[in-house]
């Protein structure tokens, strides 16, 4: 019964992150354009010059790298739930 619990838990923080990563995702997606006059508009304010296509292009990485993050926080999902039945048929 002990190590059903953190496995449980681990995997239950693994969904949750997963949902929060893909909400993320789906404000940039939808918002991109909005959030680029956004930084463009609040920078300038503070004298710096930043172009529109530098916000799009890092809000695109950052879009890569939250596509990523779910990847592998799948991957090891799978994994845990793969290792925890190869222990309950042992």
């Amino acid at each position: 019964m002990s190590d059903e619990a953190p496995t449980s838990l681990i995997l239950a923080i693994f969904i949750v992150h997963i949902l929060i990563l893909l909400g993320y995702c789906h404000l940039a997606i939808a918002n991109r354009n909005v959030f680029a006059e956004l930084i463009v508009s609040q920078t300038q304010e503070f004298g710096v010059n930043v172009s529109r296509e530098d916000i799009l292009r890092h809000i695109d990485i950052c879009l890569i790298a939250f596509a990523i993050a779910i990847i592998v926080e799948i991957i090891l999902s799978l994994r845990i739930i793969y290792s925890k039945k190869k222990r309950e048929v042992v």
